[in-house]
């Protein structure tokens, strides 16, 4: 007659022998224990199998005979088919959220300027200019101002972009680079806290998504159950909206007078250049 599993689990406990056999065994109970409690698939019974599966050899070594084993591995299944299921739902809304939502959430809500108007590559693709036949603004007062503000902005310039504001402004390319690194310096700690704000927004943004969807679904929970996800999805959306803010209020860009030191300039001229050139801008936009 075969011993029982606790038996089994016991001997090995004393022996040390018999591993294989006791481990194929406890396997076969795991995989076709959700058929009892559930409508699983194969393939999600073996998900939940391999899920499982590194658990096993610790529950062996962990049991006390102060039930059987059966029991106490049927304890631990049945609070795992509840556990699995909640990451099962969470990882499928996850990727579902991800194709809805695409790379970035919040591309839509870059920052406009007044002069980057959507980003620094479109300016440049159609600068809003007169350039001569060397391809430089035909003003020398436009070709200063336009430092000024791609300094200004020098966390939107891409390095592809330095070659073709250098040949606007009629300034040496290496130069504009060295500057363009210089200004990156100063702001990099404004950076990496920007960075980390936006990581943050997005990141209530999903739990926000996937509370209100388990809210919409949750009719047929209890009561209580369903006032925790209520309450869980207004902590979200405050906390989202919090970090949005933060996100929209911080300026990452140099001041006007870290701008003017890099130019050796006032920083008097470096915001009266910026305020003539946005309004010289905004004058030919309405031309157009």
């Amino acid at each position: 007659m075969e011993q029982s599993l606790t038996e089994a689990v016991l001997d090995f406990q004393k022996t040390g022998t018999g591993w294989a056999a006791l481990r194929e065994r406890i396997c076969l109970y795991v995989y076709i224990y959700p058929t009892k409690w559930t409508d699983w698939d194969e393939d999600r019974r073996s998900e939940f199998f391999i899920d499982f599966y590194p658990r096993i050899s610790g529950l062996v070594n962990r049991y006390e005979p102060y039930y059987s084993f059966e029991t106490y591995l049927c304890c631990s299944l049945r609070w795992y088919v509840k556990t699995y299921l909640e990451k099962v739902i969470r990882r499928e809304h996850y990727e579902n959220w991800c194709g809805d939502e695409a790379i970035d959430l919040y591309d839509q809500e870059r920052e406009k300027s007044a002069l980057f108007v959507d980003s620094v590559s479109d300016i440049l693709a159609e600068v809003p200019f007169d350039t001569d036949a060397r391809g430089r603004l035909v003003n020398p007062t436009l070709r200063r101002r336009l430092l000024y503000a791609s300094l200004l902005h020098v966390a939107e310039i891409g390095d592809d972009q330095i070659s073709v504001i250098a040949r606007l402004a009629d300034v040496d390319e290496e130069w504009l680079f060295s500057k363009v690194s210089d200004a990156r310096n100063m702001i990099a700690m404004k950076l990496e806290q920007k960075t980390q704000l936006q990581k943050r927004r997005n990141d209530y943004w999903y739990h926000l998504d996937e509370t209100e969807c388990r809210l919409r679904s949750s009719h047929f929970e209890p009561e209580d159950r369903r006032q925790q996800w209520i309450r869980n999805a207004e902590s979200w959306r405050n906390r989202h909206k919090t970090a949005k803010e933060q996100v929209r209020h911080l300026k990452v860009s140099p001041s006007h007078g870290q701008i003017g030191r890099l130019l050796g300039i006032p920083a008097g001229t470096v915001s009266s250049g910026l305020h003539l050139l946005r309004k010289f801008v905004n004058e030919r936009n309405e031309q157009d």
